[in-house]
């Protein structure tokens, strides 16, 4: 198909990720703000993904979400980072509210593989500002 990767942001189960036939990266949409503003993780149910995706997803991205929201990520709100390193040895890729000032922190996390960034790096919604873009990736490899 010449596809070699799958990321999957909606509500797929194990039994979805079995019939999918190139490896896959499983999104798990923690709320923007959870550990900082009082606000509650369901880490129970964190952690239940992260068991039934583990051996079948390749990495997990965690990404935040806007508390009440019924869409999922694009929120550029952090989430409280300290949850990945709770999680042992399953690969993580971050996103939600990275920008060039916080991924050199982002990418010192145990556990953390990869970013994924977008407004983070843009001047307006859409509009992706290229010094943004080069501070980003500098900052990301130190």
């Amino acid at each position: 198909t010449g596809v070699d990767l799958a990321q999957l942001h909606g509500n797929e189960d194990v039994a979805f990720l079995d019939q999918v036939s190139v490896p896959c990266i499983k999104v798990v949409h923690i709320s923007a703000g959870s550990g900082t503003t009082g606000e509650n993780v369901a880490m129970d149910e964190v952690l239940r993904d992260i068991d039934n995706f583990k051996g079948k997803a390749v990495a997990l991205l965690f990404d935040s979400k806007l508390p009440g929201s019924s869409s999922s990520g694009g929120a550029g709100q952090t989430f409280d980072w300290s949850l990945v390193g709770r999680l042992g040895d399953v690969p993580v890729l971050l996103a939600g509210g990275l920008t060039a000032e916080n991924v050199g922190e982002a990418v010192s996390l145990s556990g953390v593989v990869g970013v994924d960034v977008s407004s983070g790096v843009e001047l307006s919604p859409g509009e992706k500002d290229l010094s943004k873009m080069r501070a980003f990736i500098n900052n990301a490899k130190q």
